[in-house]
């Protein structure tokens, strides 16, 4: 029916409201550190990644100041009775709430089950592990191309896609 959100939130399994709520925990996170990083970085160390969401803010620590800044910088997924991390990011979480006309309240009294907000910690500053490239070789996909297989792992809530786009731009 028609303004009835509480109800057509319930339809979906525990485990289905559940991932949805993680994904709106990521989606405020990546806005938040996108308006962060936009703020806080010098136009010259951004790179812009086009996304679904609209534009993402990324850069390349260069500098062993931008790597410290940045790996300090407390950063978690955002939950109404959390910490928060740094001041400046949970001010960018809530502009980004009170975008959507959302409130830490509202999230607060949230009674949906499955829907959880749990604060939970998420690095700004990732780092590829076990990182591995293989030999050239023939494309089988692309006739007259070469390949090389990469292989990798990020932490749990890191986004490989994003490595990849660093690697491959354009």
């Amino acid at each position: 029916r028609p303004n009835e959100f509480k109800g057509a939130t319930q339809k979906p399994n525990t485990r289905s409201r559940l991932v949805q709520s993680s994904a709106h925990q990521s989606y405020l996170w990546n806005r938040a550190v996108c308006s962060l990083l936009d703020e806080m970085l010098p136009e010259r160390d951004k790179i812009r990644i086009e996304s679904l969401m609209g534009d993402l803010v990324s850069f390349i620590p260069t500098t062993k100041d931008l790597v410290s800044k940045f790996s300090e910088l407390e950063t978690p997924l955002y939950a109404p009775d959390g910490t928060g991390g740094d001041p400046r990011y949970r001010a960018e979480v809530e502009r980004w709430l009170n975008s959507e006309q959302l409130s830490p309240e509202m999230c607060r009294e949230n009674t949906l089950p499955g829907m959880v907000w749990r604060e939970e910690h998420r690095e700004l500053l990732v780092f590829p592990r076990k990182v591995n490239a293989y030999s050239p070789e023939r494309d089988d996909r692309h006739r007259g191309a070469t390949k090389i297989a990469v292989a990798f792992s990020v932490p749990r809530g890191a986004y490989a896609t994003m490595l990849i786009k660093h690697l491959f731009p354009g």
